[in-house]
């Protein structure tokens, strides 16, 4: 019997999280007109359908993410380009490298770009992981690509100590991250994450900042995600 319970709690909880993600659709103005399929199971959330950039799987990604609930996604979503979104590979790398020199966060020189049937594959060797992310964020900006591999690694900066103390305070800072119940450890030049956050979106975001601290060579993320407190039955 309290197995039995459990399923239809959990089942009530997936059904309630499914209905939570196409509603936050409906207020994202990029995704509200598309026809996105989420399915949820034990809080893993799956996406489908097509839409018709990448900027937009993208974007039904990270909306999913921000669900209380969700531990993980899987996003299935197809990417079907029409006349004005379609373009040849050479002209996706160079509107890439182009968006890339207007941006002062991005050290163009220093990262490869190849493209294959739409498909973006980025190299290079960086310092800082803020500057990996604005180069996979720029991608998002570019009509005809059809999906992306962020292959740049990041060269580790010598730092003498990691101030575990600005990790807590640039934490606390985040506007993406409601929780404070996060705690840091710093062994060397590893960052160890434990506690417990909202969203898988707050995971993530925590990680992010942890790495782009000056000196940290890898982030372990033990964050766990809360799960959704079930509705009383009526």
């Amino acid at each position: 019997m309290p197995t039995e319970m459990n399923n239809e709690i959990k089942m009530k909880a997936d059904i309630k999280l499914e209905s939570d993600i196409l509603r936050a659709m409906t207020w994202e103005p990029l995704l509200r007109m598309e026809k996105i399929g989420v399915t949820a199971r034990k809080g893993v959330i799956t996406l489908t359908g097509k839409v018709e950039s990448f900027m937009k799987k993208t974007e039904a990604e990270e909306t999913a993410k921000k669900a209380r609930g969700v531990v993980a996604v899987v996003n299935d979503i197809e990417i079907q380009l029409n006349n004005q979104t379609t373009k040849q590979d050479h002209e996706i790398a160079a509107d890439l490298q182009k968006a890339f020199r207007a941006n002062w966060d991005i050290s163009a020189d220093k990262i490869t770009v190849s493209v294959e049937k739409g498909w973006i594959t980025l190299k290079g060797d960086l310092e800082w992981s803020y500057q990996r992310d604005a180069a996979q964020a720029a991608t998002r900006q570019i009509k005809g690509v059809t999906g992306l591999t962020n292959a740049i690694t990041i060269r580790n900066v010598t730092i003498d100590k990691i101030e575990k103390l600005e990790i807590e305070k640039a934490l606390v800072l985040s506007s993406a991250i409601d929780d404070r119940e996060i705690h840091v450890t710093v062994t060397g030049n590893i960052v160890s994450l434990g506690g417990i956050v909202s969203t898988l979106y707050e995971k993530e975001q925590a990680g992010r900042i942890a790495q782009n601290t000056p000196g940290v060579a890898g982030v372990e993320n033990g964050l766990a995600i809360a799960p959704e407190s079930p509705q009383p039955n009526p």
